[in-house]
């Protein structure tokens, strides 16, 4: 399956809820990192932590470090290494040493993987333990894909040998496997040639033709072509991404402006609420004095004209009591020293004698004088004991009008 196509594979199973991971499977030096870099151009997520380039991988290896350790880990959990072209011991598998470097992997890639619809996992260390992995998905419930990853074995053997000084040996014994395996399967099984050597030979016309075909110069030229074209096309979304993303970040920091301002807003409306509500409280509060002061406004003209009635009335009363003293003292009929000689309890008062006789002395049936008797006028004047009058100040006013009438 092409790139592309595993691209679309997996834009189809994450429409419909499933999430997909692509094994690139291959040898050291094969080609596996540039066919997982196509795939990443392609939308596929890679591992968060990568191999860093290095002299022999220039543009990168384009996979995850962790994984990288676990899987030399796990080989060597198992007797082997990334180097061992012998065959892992099947019952390794269902060992506990497995589950626990299954269980290690399933963490990475729920770390690194939680929010991805598809990505892809590339080390060629993987070939030799595709189980693991698959157990592994399995238990995540995600969809695996094999992309491998097939170069020539000679050429794979020289860049080995120039990268990890390995002897060259292997190339010369592949070339003469080659050379020699017609001959020899020929040999030992003469039927089974027999049966083959027809398929053999419609295989060979048919790979044969297509390698010698003169058209694939062209179909390489076009597919440098929509390479190129395809570069150009990343080349723009990428200087597209970035404008996006310089434009993302202003409108951020626009955003953070306005969110700044607005709690700075928030909180002067708060002081200028806390405000207002101590204004409305003092206003309630001026108007309920206001209407108390209204009152006494309103209630004012008529308490001062009361009080003006009643200070008025008060004068009368008091330049009466005056008048009143006057005329008593002067009728004669009032005798100061007799009136104290007769009731000594006045003396010991502290009051005016003829102040005391107006005020409770009549009243109590006390005389002013010997020449005068309060009760006997009483009795002669019911009148004047019904309105509760003075005898004294009452005889007094009948002779002024006896007077005025004479």
């Amino acid at each position: 399956m092409t790139a592309y196509k595993a691209s679309c594979y997996f834009s189809l199973a994450a429409c419909v809820g499933r999430v997909g991971a692509v094994l690139v499977l291959g040898m050291h030096r094969s080609g596996t990192s540039a066919v997982t870099r196509v795939l990443n151009l392609l939308g596929l997520d890679l591992p968060t932590r990568l191999l860093p380039p290095k002299p022999d991988n220039r543009l990168g290896f384009w996979e995850s470090m962790e994984l990288q350790q676990l899987h030399d880990e796990a080989l060597a959990s198992c007797g082997s290494w990334w180097g061992d072209w012998r065959s892992i011991p099947q019952e390794w598998f269902g060992s506990d040493d497995c589950r626990r470097f299954g269980d290690r992997v399933t963490k990475i890639l729920e770390r690194d993987f939680a929010n991805s619809n598809v990505f892809v996992i590339k080390d060629p260390r993987i070939c030799r333990i595709v189980p693991l992995w698959l157990q592994a998905l399995a238990r995540l419930d995600i969809e695996p894909l094999a992309v491998i990853v097939v170069r020539d074995p000679g050429e794979v053997a020289a860049s080995l040998a120039l990268r990890n000084e390995f002897d060259t040996w292997v190339t010369a014994a592949y070339e003469e496997l080659l050379r020699e395996s017609q001959g020899e399967t020929k040999r030992r099984h003469p039927r089974r040639w027999e049966r083959l050597g027809g398929e053999l030979d419609r295989a060979t016309a048919v790979f044969g033709g297509l390698l010698a075909n003169k058209d694939r110069d062209d179909e390489a030229a076009a597919l440098r072509a929509e390479l190129q074209s395809a570069g150009q096309w990343i080349t723009t979304l990428s200087a597209e991404l970035t404008i996006v993303t310089e434009n993302a970040r202003s409108l951020k920091l626009r955003l953070d402006a306005a969110r700044s301002e607005m709690f700075g807003l928030r909180e002067a409306w708060a002081v200028k609420a806390a405000r207002l509500a101590e204004l409305e409280r003092k206003i309630k509060s001026s108007r309920f004095l206001f209407k108390a002061a209204w009152k006494k406004v309103v209630r004012f003209p008529g308490d001062l004209q009361s009080r003006v009635r009643k200070s008025r009335s008060d004068a009368r009363a008091k330049r009466g009591a005056k008048a009143a003293l006057r005329k008593i003292a002067n009728s004669g009929l009032f005798d100061k020293e007799w009136y104290l000689e007769h009731n000594p309890d006045i003396a010991a008062s502290g009051m005016a004698p003829i102040k005391h006789y107006l005020a409770c002395g009549a009243k109590e049936g006390r005389n002013p004088s010997e020449s005068f008797s309060t009760n006997d006028y009483l009795l002669e004047n019911p009148d004047v004991a019904a309105a509760n009058a003075n005898p004294l100040r009452q005889r007094d006013d009948q002779a002024a009008a006896l007077a005025i009438q004479s």
